[in-house]
């Protein structure tokens, strides 16, 4: 399963309509030789079909709101942590110029990787956890050498905090994921409600028409939707990364306007 869901998002809206659709057409085939021996079952049959629809809708619902409240607090991690980067800059200037320009050069190129979206993944965090540490290095050997009227703390809080809104951005949008056990779940009551729905139709002899596809590719979609907002920046649905680019505009006009040279 951990494999499908790492397949391309078109490949995962193809696999997920055919097998969607494979359930309905098998159990439209079985219905239709069932046709004459359960004729006093079919309003029975109708009443099974209409919950197991509703369960669906109901269990896609959920599933669905989770991910998106997931999706958000992404959102809400990447504005904070472009406040905690600015105000580690700002604070960045209590230090002495040479321990200010190391840390402030690195933050600007920080801030950059920090917004792109292309490339590998695994690269741009690795990348990420290394300048944390170089500046972790530098803040300590700045602090070291401030003068003592400085609030010097603050700035290792800010640092601090930087880092853990990093982590806690990986936790939210890489390492933490729906269960296995749950898309398992979510497939087998698919399948089941479409095999189904497909054998009520058999046993009514009801002819094929375009409802019956649409509907397959309406769930399928919403599954695809899903599993976007669970993969963030893997597919259609990515972070906006103005809160970045514009601390990032922000470091670029402090530069070109000139900082002080204490």
């Amino acid at each position: 399963m951990t494999l499908f869901l790492s397949l391309p998002f078109w490949a995962l809206l193809l696999i997920t309509v055919v097998i969607f659709y494979l359930a309905l057409e098998v159990g439209r085939a079985a219905g239709a030789r069932r046709r004459d021996h359960l004729d006093g079952a079919r309003d029975e049959l109708g009443s099974m079909v209409g919950a197991m629809l509703a369960l669906l809708g109901f269990i896609l619902a959920i599933t669905f709101g989770t991910q998106l409240q997931r999706f958000d607090t992404g959102k809400q991690l990447l504005r904070s942590e472009a406040s905690a980067i600015h105000q580690t800059w700002l604070l960045a200037e209590m230090m002495p110029a040479r321990y200010r320009d190391e840390a402030r050069g690195i933050l600007r190129d920080y801030v950059d990787v920090r917004a792109d979206n292309r490339g590998d993944l695994s690269e741009r965090i690795g990348r990420s956890e290394r300048m944390q540490s170089a500046l972790w290095r530098i803040c300590l050997a700045g602090v070291a050498e401030m003068d003592e009227h400085y609030p010097r703390e603050l700035l290792l809080e800010s640092l601090n905090q930087l880092i853990s809104l990093h982590e806690q951005r990986v936790a939210v949008s890489v390492r933490e994921h729906m269960p296995v056990v749950f898309w398992i779940v979510l497939f087998a009551l698919a399948i089941l409600t479409f095999g189904l729905a497909g054998y009520q139709a058999g046993m009514a002899g009801s002819p094929r028409n375009a409802a019956r596809p649409i509907a397959v590719v309406g769930f399928a979609l919403l599954v695809l939707l899903i599993a976007d907002l669970d993969r963030p920046g893997h597919g259609g649905l990515r972070f906006d990364q103005y809160a970045l680019e514009y601390v990032a505009k922000r470091m670029d006009t402090h530069a070109t306007s000139g900082g002080s040279d204490r």
